[in-house]
């Protein structure tokens, strides 16, 4: 019973089916996204959005998309929910795959849920810390606890769950657990006991139950297939199965905003809402992306997000605002004129006539086919109650409410190139004109000339009356007032801002506020007849457009201020207290600077929504939410750094967790990679960066969030970016990234300490050196000096010493000469051959002299060359014409000393002369091979004949013989070692110990 009379009771509610739209933003493919099939949508603890889609995970920061797929881990790339716990954990859910867990951009699967695996996962919630609830598909509930890893299942066989298909499961203050199924809804206590089933025909509006939604009056709202039953906290429940006219059906989601409207998401029938008796309905045609809705989320900023499957997912800014235009009942894409006759009837000036708004419905006045290219640009309401239009074309036009006239002037001159209508409550009509004001009042007419040299001077855009009588006139010099008679010019060097002024208002102190091309200006009124006015410059945010098209109070303290790129909100109550106003900016579409307004089309309506007239997007309305009061500015946008580049390689984020990060001096290449999360307006967000150490001053941004620095020199340095939406102001704490690059080595304190004394030192070794070397050089100089004369002496010694052996051989060359003469003259044969033996001797000795004074070193001589010269003299002397004996010489030995070259010469002298007389008796040839071998030990001398060899009997009976006697001698001299063979003739070998060098 109680499900009909809320049925009947409903359709006494207000629709509002105007078809309007809403601003909104959308994220699909073509934003990046993998899918357009959304079933979910979560927010991480950083501000981070997250999709579940047909195509895996989602990550976006509104402008890049990171998607988490098989490649990344995913068994099924289909997730049907996503869930982030106390802890910060994120949980997936995907078809027949379990639940795996998101650790940075990877899936992994937890070997503790192998239980989940081959399971359609449909939902996941945690009733406590550590203590997480997976609804599945045909399998009932599973709950496991991380810290104990116990497992526990609920389902169709141990407890009184209509179904084991689980679409929902909800904990509600109280310990109750909602649990939503495919054949109804289950309500239990904290240990799983029956407290009350609802289902189809039993309190449940369908057959299955998709969610519960708790809203804030403690209702709880179920989504059926057949549309909305609320249950409240005695349990009984009121069914909803139509609103704005239309079935619900399927519902799939439930969400409420922070207005207090709860939004109702269908299969295929869009978006519905309630409120207060209110409903409407959001689709396709009213800026939602998809009518087939799957899954509601809300983010910080009261944005309500809609998961579609169709066209990805749509974000509804701010549903206050409604846009109606040509899509609508409103029926057209412009708005000249706005005005509020005395029965609350809205009235808007279009391309096609006059539109009326009363009890919630617009209807269209056409214009007649000879009217049909006016434009109205503004509209009063005179005494008899006609309209009266300002027209571009023929100045003036009345409407009655069915027929559009030309205005009956009682004048004999028709007023042609009107700005501006003003109705006085005396039914006066005031003209603005070109160059001057005409007040009109039946067949009366007064003009009053405006003050002013030039045209432009003159020229009035705007009238108002003020309620002290006082008329102001917004020229395009600045302000007139018109009081008494007397006019008074204020302009800019008189503080208004800007010359242009196009907009007169006056607030509920008698303040006058003007909008000009250059944004606001007040007066306010001062008891002072030389000085009646403060005037103050209104500081309008210069990142949006400043000229103003209209400026609108409404009933709670705000202004409103509409341009040619968008609307502006401020708060008055800021500017009483602290003469500085926060601002908000809507730009209320998606492309572009923002909606376009017209001139002095605003308006407040009986309700206390704000109308404005635009360019090309018809009428825009702002909803004021009830009890609502100035609207405040959203938190700014989070910050974060995507990642920074030194000389092009990126940085390791774990060297950021530190205060700063060092780079060496040669790594002076920093490019900071940053982004902003704002995904209603990302591409308006407004960003100031700076990088203290090197910039001078802010640098103010929109799109470009990549900075690049080059070739910085040493320092520490702080990379600060503030930002800030156009509904918000600058972030308090701004992202910063601080660096050092470190000075070279050759400019760190060690190193210069070092250098200095390395300088000290230097100076002290130069200085050192220095004198050193002056001495040295002094020494040099004396040692050369004697050195000069030592070689001048050793010269003159080398002379005498040359000289000497010269003489020597001379004097030896005599005596061989005596010898040989002596030899003559003797008979006997023995004696003349003992001369001829002691001659050899004598010109061995000789030839050890001339190879002396011959040779550079008078301490070495030639071995070699003596041994060939001493060969030849006695091969010569021994010649016997009937033999024919030979000489081999084997010498590996050029330079030895005199110590070794006199003894060893004598000796092969005895040794060869020997061989001649003796080793070839009775033989007609021979030969003697002498060898002389030098090595590091020891000199080698060996002399060999092929003679008959010699008896050692005769060697030991000759041995007193003189030449035998010598060799021995010179043996002995030599501490040498003297060997005698038979070897096919006679073999000396003697072996003299040496030391090379």
């Amino acid at each position: 019973m109680k499900y009909y009379l809320f049925i009947i009771a409903f359709w006494g509610f207000t629709s509002t089916g105007l078809a309007q739209r809403y601003d909104v933003k959308r994220y699909s493919v073509n934003e990046g996204m993998p899918s357009s099939q959304v079933y979910d949508i979560e927010f991480d603890e950083n501000g981070f959005a997250w999709f579940a889609t047909s195509y895996g995970v989602v990550r976006t920061d509104g402008v890049n998309f990171i998607t988490i797929g098989e490649e990344k881990g995913l068994k099924e790339e289909t997730i049907n929910d996503l869930f982030i716990d106390s802890e910060g954990n994120f949980w997936v859910a995907s078809i027949e795959n379990g639940v795996s867990l998101i650790q940075g951009d990877t899936a992994v699967y937890l070997e503790d849920l192998n239980f989940l695996n081959s399971k359609d996962v449909n939902y996941i919630v945690e009733s406590s810390p550590g203590k997480l609830w997976f609804g599945t598909n045909d399998s009932g509930i599973y709950s496991w606890d991380r810290t104990t890893n116990k497992i526990d299942s609920l389902n169709t066989s141990n407890s009184v769950l209509p179904s084991n298909t689980i679409w929902d499961i909800y904990f509600d203050d109280s310990g109750s657990i909602w649990i939503s199924t495919q054949a109804g809804l289950a309500v239990l206590d904290n240990e799983f006991k029956e407290r009350i089933v609802f289902k189809e025909g039993n309190g449940l509006n369908g057959f299955a139950a998709y969610q519960t939604y708790e809203t804030r009056n403690g209702d709880k709202w179920i989504a059926s297939t057949n549309g909305v039953t609320i249950i409240k906290p005695d349990f009984s429940s009121i069914n909803i199965s139509e609103l704005n006219g239309a079935k619900l059906n399927f519902v799939f989601t439930i969400i409420e905003d922070d207005q207090g409207h709860i939004w109702i998401g269908t299969e295929r029938d869009g978006v519905f809402w309630y409120a207060d008796g209110e409903s409407g309905q959001i689709t396709e045609k009213n800026g939602l992306s998809s009518n087939f809705v799957y899954r509601f989320a809300k983010d910080e900023y009261g944005s309500v997000w809609v998961a579609t499957d169709g066209d990805g997912v749509t974000i509804f800014k701010d549903t206050r605002f409604e846009i109606f235009d040509s899509g609508s009942e409103y029926g057209a894409n412009e708005a000249y004129g706005i005005y509020k006759t005395e029965d609350g009837t809205l009235w808007f000036a279009n391309s096609k006539g006059l539109t009326s708004f009363s009890n919630l419905e617009f209807r269209t006045f056409e214009f007649p086919e000879y009217y049909k290219n006016e434009e109205i640009w503004d509209i009063e309401q005179s005494s008899n109650g006609k309209l009266i239009l300002l027209s571009y074309e023929n100045s003036l036009l009345t409407f009655d409410g069915s027929t559009f006239s030309e205005y009956k002037f009682e004048l004999d001159e028709k007023p042609v190139y009107n700005t501006d209508i003003l109705i006085e409550e005396n039914g006066t009509l005031v003209l603005a004109g070109e160059e001057k004001i005409l007040f009109i009042n039946g067949d009366v007419a007064d003009t009053v000339s405006v003050i002013g040299k030039d045209y432009w001077d003159r020229y009035v855009n705007a009238i108002y009356k003020d309620t002290e009588g006082i008329y102001w006139l917004g020229t395009e010099n600045g302000v007139v007032e018109y009081k008494n008679g007397e006019q008074t010019r204020y302009s800019n060097k008189e503080g208004v801002e800007g010359s242009s002024v196009y907009e007169i208002k006056e607030d509920e102190l008698g303040n006058i506020w003007f909008g000009t091309n250059k944004g606001i200006t007040s007066f306010t009124k001062l008891k002072n007849i030389e000085d009646p006015y403060l005037i103050n410059t209104f500081e309008t945010d210069k990142n949006y457009r400043t000229e103003t098209m209209f400026i609108q109070f409404d009933n709670r303290g705000g202004l409103w201020q509409g341009t040619n790129a968008g609307l502006n909100y401020y708060n008055l109550h800021d500017w009483d207290e602290t003469g500085k106003m926060k601002s908000i900016h809507f730009s209320l579409q998606g492309y572009g600077r923002g909606i376009e307004f017209n001139g002095s089309s605003s308006l407040i309506d009986d309700d206390g929504n704000l109308w404005f007239g635009t360019a090309e997007n018809g009428v825009v309305k702002y909803n004021f939410p009830k009890a609502s009061g100035v609207l405040n500015q959203d938190n700014a946008p989070k910050l974060f750094l995507n990642q920074v580049l030194v000389n092009g390689n990126p940085v390791d984020f774990d060297k950021l967790n530190g205060e700063y990060v060092e780079f060496k001096f040669n790594e002076n290449n920093i490019e900071i990679d940053f982004g902003v999360l704002y995904y209603k307006d990302p591409e308006r967000v407004i960003i100031k960066h700076k990088l203290n150490g090197f910039d001078t001053e802010f640098i103010s941004d929109r799109g470009d969030k990549t900075i690049l620095y080059s070739n910085l020199n040493p320092g520490s340095y702080t990379f600060e970016v503030y930002a800030k939406s156009p509904s918000s102001d600058w972030i308090e704490n701004p992202l910063r990234f601080e660096f050092v690059i470190k000075q070279p080595y050759w400019m760190q304190w060690w190193f210069i300490i070092i250098s200095i004394l390395g300088i000290i030192i230097g100076l002290y070794l130069i200085v050192k050196f220095r004198i050193a070397a002056l001495e040295k050089k002094k020494l040099k100089i004396l040692v050369d000096e004697q050195t000069k004369e030592l070689k001048g002496a050793l010269d003159e010694k080398e002379v005498l010493i040359k000289e000497i052996h010269h003489r020597v051989k001379n004097n030896l060359a005599v005596i061989s000469g005596l010898l040989e003469m002596q030899s003559w003259s003797l008979d006997n044969e023995e004696a003349q051959k003992a001369l001829n033996e002691s001659r050899l001797r004598v010109l061995a000795i000789a030839k050890i002299h001339e190879n002396l004074y011959q040779n550079k070193n008078l301490g070495k001589i030639n071995f070699e060359n003596f041994l060939e010269e001493l060969r030849d003299g006695i091969v010569v002397t021994m010649h016997s014409k009937d033999k024919n004996i030979e000489v081999d010489l084997d010498v590996d030995s050029n330079l030895i000393g005199l110590e070794f070259a006199i003894p060893c010469g004598l000796i092969i002298n005895e040794l060869l002369t020997n061989a001649f007389k003796h080793a070839f008796n009775g033989r007609k040839e021979g030969r003697v091979i002498i060898k002389f071998k030098e090595n590091n030990e020891s000199l080698r001398l060996m002399v060999r004949d092929n003679g008959k060899g010699i008896d050692k009997n005769i060697m030991e009976s000759t041995r007193a013989s003189l030449g035998i006697t010598l060799i021995e001698s010179l043996v002995a001299q030599l501490n040498a070692k003297f060997n005698v063979k038979n070897e096919n003739g006679a073999l000396f070998e003697i072996v003299i110990p040496y030391k090379k060098n």
